[in-house]
This record gives structure tokens, sequence and C-alpha cells, in this order.
């Protein structure tokens, strides 16, 4: 994974900008959206948003584009140089609970 983007994700998980939620790369909520680690870093990497919440009411998704809501594609992966493995633990993680200080720690020590 790129140093800097790293770096830039780090500090945005601890920065409080983010509500955390579960489930989602992203959920809109009435007041903020509501963000999955994964989904932090797809917002730090410049990800184009594709909001849904008019099809689907307020509480909707906002889905990454051409991809999933709940994963990373392969090519986003590749892009940010993040493996499938460790997408999938950091989250779990987040919806097992971790804080966003406590996946953040993780990120420095293990990727």
């Amino acid at each position: 994974m790129d140093a800097k983007l790293k770096e830039e994700w780090v500090k945005a998980l601890r920065s409080e900008t983010y509500q955390q939620g579960i489930g989602a790369l992203i959920k809109g909520g009435v007041d903020q959206d509501f963000f999955c680690c994964l989904g932090v870093l797809c917002d730090v990497a410049g990800t184009d948003w594709v909001d849904k919440r008019m099809e689907h009411g307020i509480l909707g998704e906002i889905e990454v584009r051409s991809e999933g809501s709940s994963y990373l594609s392969a090519a986003m992966l590749s892009r940010i140089g993040l493996t499938d493995t460790s997408q999938r633990t950091l989250a779990a993680m987040n919806d097992d609970g971790e804080t966003f200080k406590q996946i953040a720690d993780y990120i420095e020590q293990n990727l």
C-alpha cells in the first residue's frame, strides 16, 4: 500500500470527521453519512460516489460507482494496494465493534 495513502487513511480514521457505520462502505443518514473503515479509505482515495438515496429513501446507501457497496472491487484493491484478505479483516473489525482509532492502530502495525 502506498505510504502516503496509508498515512492519510489513518489520519482520517483518527480525525473524528467520519461517523462510523456498519454493513456498507457508506450509508446515508438524516444529517450525516456513516462510513465503514473501507469507506473512509475510498473517500480519502478520491472515490467517485454514486448517491442511491433517492431510489431507496433517506436511509438508503451510497455506492461506489461500478463496485459493490460492502467490499472493494478487485480493481480498487489493486489501485490502492490492499489485499482481499486485508479488506475482509478490516471490514470484520469494523462491523464487530472495533473503533476507527483501534482500526487505525491495526493498519499502522500490520499493513
